[in-house]
């Protein structure tokens, strides 16, 4: 009994110490869970300035390290892209030969009894890294959370070539939405696909995945292949899963001739709302899930280009011209209304049949684009509810400017005496007031207008007074005037 227990004992620790050397064998390497990371959804919400885009990339460098955790020394700023150069400092240990008649080590040092000479144990290491992010290359920019690291958001650039991939990290989740949308600005400017491939549903997967459809036992090979979801993203918030084989979309095929994200180029450039009614091979069973998201793509198109009416429009069908009596083609039916547009302002509606601008008839969908091309609208009729209802302009066509913001992010920082506060600026918006008068990131407040800003609530009560206009902060240890430049 007793041999049979002791046997037990020795085969139990023989397997602890192979297990053990296996344990040590493999190489040191950061854990994958340390990095696992979480893709946000996000619609860029760029602007058409170039150079303040530039700006607040300039403004923002210092926040931001890159993926492996190097601090960001430079990054110059082109049209053609983003060129980073990163390094940091760590200390390295040295694989050594140590003599067999023996040393002591003394701190990081150490000093053979005999003969043989001094060694360093640990040495400082610089790393260096240069990445270069290629507008023409990128097809997608992403925003990232990394849940375990210090620095976890993160601004991913995807190329399509997967080996230029960047992922620029930092503390805050605004500071990388500001990055990227300011990021995003400059590349749609150079690169049009860009926009083309804006990513507005949230999901990522492969077409036509012949090994998948046999893991999965679905009999079909052509549709889209689910294999990640934006958090927070339509395609998540609709019920979609990893795993889904989405194989039809509002009636029509899906396969890598029909591809999901333009399956119908006239919704997709006129409507705000996007429906895609898909059917879905999950867990054996098909099944009917509903995915709905606003236009992301129109939306940024609508920015870079306001209209100047602010309608989509379309001819009437036969069936409509029947309904209503006319014997020919007449007006142009409204299918949707842009944001913050004159439309809006004057209460044109969806369905609304418009008939005339400014008493002119309007024969067709053309005649409408043709005349708003040409021409300001300042009156309209429309058939609306079997009735003709006349539609003004205000008298203002546009919309009350809002109350302008100084436009800076701060935060409270100690004083060098430990006994109070000061407020330090983390990044400024495009276009404000702070912007034009060259607050930079990392500047410390010193004056508005004239009155001392130790505190947020110094700061409300100087920009409340009135338009800020004069303002002192302290960089680089200097004392620095800034004023507003005014424009005539």
């Amino acid at each position: 009994m007793g041999w049979k227990s002791g046997s037990r004992s020795l085969l139990r620790l023989i397997g602890a110490c192979l297990a053990l050397v296996a344990i040590c064998a493999q190489p040191a390497r950061a854990k994958d869970s340390d990095w696992d990371y979480e893709w946000i959804w996000y619609t860029p919400r760029p602007s058409t300035d170039v150079n303040e885009a530039a700006k607040v990339l300039t403004n923002l460098q210092p926040f931001f390290s890159n993926y492996g955790g190097m601090k960001i020394d430079r990054m110059v700023i082109t049209r053609a892209g983003l060129a980073i150069h990163a390094s940091q400092t760590t200390v390295q240990q040295q694989s050594q030969y140590v003599p067999s008649y023996g040393g002591s080590w003394v701190g990081n040092t150490y000093v053979p009894y005999y003969g043989g000479s001094t060694v360093t144990q640990q040495v400082p290491v610089t790393s260096e890294a240069q990445s270069f992010v290629s507008y023409p290359d990128l097809f997608r920019i992403e925003i990232l959370r990394f849940p375990k690291l210090r620095f976890g958001w993160g601004v991913h650039f995807l190329h399509r070539d997967t080996s230029k991939n960047v992922t620029l990290r930092t503390s805050d989740e605004g500071l990388a939405r500001q990055f990227a949308d300011a990021a995003f600005t400059l590349a749609s400017s150079a690169n049009t696909k860009l926009i083309a491939d804006l990513d507005f549903l949230g999901l990522a997967g492969n077409w036509d995945d012949a090994k998948a459809a046999k893991k999965a036992r679905w009999a079909g090979v052509k549709g889209f292949y689910l294999t990640g979801l934006a958090t927070s993203g339509p395609a998540a918030k609709a019920g979609l899963q990893v795993g889904d084989i989405l194989f039809e979309s509002n009636g029509k095929p899906l396969s890598s001739e029909s591809r999901l994200y333009s399956y119908s180029d006239e919704n997709v450039l006129n409507d705000l709302e996007l429906v895609f009614d898909l059917k879905v091979f999950r867990n054996k069973q098909e099944m009917p899930v509903r995915l709905v998201t606003a236009n992301a793509r129109l939306r940024h198109w609508l920015t870079l280009k306001p209209p100047r009416l602010g309608v989509n429009q379309r001819d009437p069908s036969a069936e409509e011209l029947a309904r209503q009596g006319f014997a020919t083609t007449k007006g142009s039916i409204v299918r949707a209304v842009f944001p913050n547009t004159l439309a809006q302002r004057m209460d044109f509606r969806v369905g609304d049949w418009v008939l005339e601008l400014n008493g002119q008839a309007i024969a067709n969908s053309k005649a409408l684009f043709d005349f708003v091309a040409a021409n300001p609208v300042t009156i309209a009729k429309v058939l609306r509810d079997g009735a003709e209802v006349e539609l003004k302009a205000p008298a203002s066509a546009t919309p009350a400017a809002p109350q302008p913001k100084l436009g800076l992010n701060l935060r409270e920082v100690p004083d060098g005496a430990g006994s109070g506060s000061r407020l330090e600026v983390v990044s400024i918006e495009p276009g404000s007031i702070a912007s034009r008068m060259d607050f930079r990131a990392g500047d410390l407040v010193v004056e508005v207008n004239g009155k001392p800003v130790a505190r947020t609530s110094d700061l409300v009560a100087a920009v409340a007074a009135g338009p800020v206009t004069a303002a002192k902060v302290e960089r680089a240890g200097k004392i620095v005037a800034l004023a507003e430049i005014v424009s005539f």
